[in-house]
């Protein structure tokens, strides 16, 4: 599958290059877009054509005149990934510099190097990106010159000179089951065609047919829209933003992992029940917020991050296994909120951060085990046990209110 969207703006003596360039680039993408710009295609007076040598810079007559700034607007919601800026042979007469923003934001800078030479290797290259940038509402990228006239060479060579722009991004998709099936690895049940990936955004529509992940899969934020249904089967759906369910969740006997860099939200009009659940963040300091009632029905693993409880007054039940904290995870409560479950383990280097509200403990036997390097030593809120139970405590415990 090549790209859903490659839109170039050329002008004569790059379009040779940057043609190529664009097909090359356009049949390695899978599910990001990559627009490609020759920058400003509006502000070109004219070209020099200097047959300059090797070691030649020659003295530019006529050059490339740039009015000073470009921008352009991408889909709302895109996550733009990748910001390449590249130049080849220009005279820019000493330290001009180039600079990147999304939305207003500088994620990158050049400074070409004060008149460059005329041969293959007079070719200068930024990767913008230091990471990944929301384009949202105002989905706006913009390039700054500075001076706002440059000369660049085509030496009798249509494509040898230029300035380039390259923007990778991802759209947000919505479920449209335009080949007919359930299938949330066919590309054509999207709109644009696209699986999703880590980086789209990912909105479900009460429409006839419903998705069903048949393979491990990925999204961004996922909506779940009022009357829709999501199915996992037996598959895993790693989250890395934020999840919102107004409809159906068939959890089967599917995951869900929160993963990723950034804090995730659990929100929606609807209670969600998961079947597995893991928070695997990139960070022990990445949240999973848990702003409604949640339902766990078979396990419950904080493998990196917190479980986090604190922006709501809210209730998570883990019914019929263990909520397990593992190393590197932890439950952060305060007040109001309530955390059921039929037996906890606390692993060597897990932590809690408990304020307030209060841990429910529903079944018989060794409910309750903290590891040696486990700590749980809440400063607030209660532990209640509703059965004859057994501690298996080697690690730090001391019980607030008991």
């Amino acid at each position: 599958m090549t790209a859903r969207f490659c839109r170039l703006l050329t002008n004569r003596a790059t379009a040779i290059l940057v043609g190529a360039c664009l097909l090359m680039l356009c049949a390695g993408s899978l599910q990001a877009d990559i627009q490609n710009y020759n920058l400003p295609s509006t502000s070109f007076v004219g070209w020099q054509n200097d047959a300059c040598a090797t070691v030649d810079r020659g003295t530019p007559t006529a050059g490339l005149v740039d009015t000073g700034s470009w921008t352009d607007t991408l889909p709302a919601g895109s996550t733009v990934t990748n910001v390449l800026v590249q130049m080849r042979a220009v005279y820019d007469g000493g330290g001009s510099s180039m600079t990147v923003r999304v939305n207003g934001t500088v994620i990158g800078s050049m400074t070409a190097d004060g008149g460059t030479t005329c041969d293959n290797n007079s070719y200068l290259s930024v990767n913008a990106t230091p990471g990944t940038y929301n384009v949202g509402a105002a989905n706006t990228i913009t390039l700054t010159c500075n001076p706002a006239v440059w000369t660049i060479w085509d030496r009798d060579d249509p494509g040898f000179g230029y300035v380039r722009v390259q923007v990778t991004y991802y759209p947000p998709l919505t479920w449209d089951a335009g080949a007919g099936t359930t299938n949330w690895s066919t590309a054509t049940n999207w709109s644009p065609d696209g699986v999703p990936t880590q980086y789209n955004i990912v909105t479900i529509p009460n429409i006839a047919i419903q998705p069903t992940l048949t393979a491990a899969s990925s999204c961004k934020n996922l909506t779940i829209n009022v009357g829709a249904n999501l199915s996992l089967s037996n598959q895993t759906l790693s989250v890395y933003g934020d999840w919102t369910n107004n409809g159906t969740l068939t959890a089967g006997t599917g995951a869900v992992s929160f993963v990723g860099a950034a804090d995730s939200t659990i929100a929606g009009s609807a209670t969600t029940s998961f079947y597995y659940l893991y928070i695997n963040k990139s960070a022990a300091t990445n949240s999973v917020f848990f702003n409604v009632n949640t339902n766990c029905t078979s396990q419950t693993h904080i493998q990196e991050g917190r479980f986090n409880m604190s922006n709501a007054d809210t209730t998570f039940t883990q019914s019929n296994s263990n909520f397990y904290i593992e190393s590197g995870g932890s439950v952060y409560m305060d007040a109001g909120d309530t955390l059921n479950a039929t037996a906890f383990s606390w692993y060597a280097g897990s932590t809690e951060n408990i304020t307030g509200g209060t841990i429910e403990v529903h079944s018989g036997g060794t409910t309750w085990t903290v590891d040696a390097g486990g700590d749980f030593t809440p400063t607030g809120g209660t532990v209640q046990f509703y059965s004859s139970s057994t501690y298996g405590n080697a690690g730090t415990v001391s019980f607030y209110d008991l």
